[in-house]
């Protein structure tokens, strides 16, 4: 089991870094839509973040090859899922190979 501290870190960025997001679409949508932008932004982090759908899947998909992938980019809950994995398999000792494995 990874120590607690790391664990700690990841979740006090993820919080930062979604506090600072919330502030900014509080201070950019008008007031009565705020709230609704808010949460139409996480779930489209949620959706394109890689965990379902792959980000694989996104990449080659049929209809948006490669464009629905790029989206991913930009998704904040992406590298925190990949952060998350890294953290888990560390006290494993893995091989260079797997702690360096990218889009999936």
């Amino acid at each position: 089991i990874s120590p607690f501290y790391q664990y700690f870190f990841l979740y006090f960025l993820i919080y930062w870094s979604c506090a600072g997001l919330a502030f900014l679409i509080s201070l950019v949508t008008p007031p009565s839509l705020s709230q609704l932008a808010g949460v139409l932004t996480v779930l489209s982090f949620m959706m394109f973040s890689g965990a379902a759908p792959t980000l694989n899947q996104l990449k080659y998909n049929e209809l948006l090859p490669y464009i629905l992938w790029a989206i991913s980019w930009v998704s904040l809950f992406r590298y925190t899922q990949e952060l998350y994995y890294l953290i888990g398999i560390m006290p494993y000792n893995p091989s260079p190979n797997t702690a360096t494995l990218q889009y999936y």
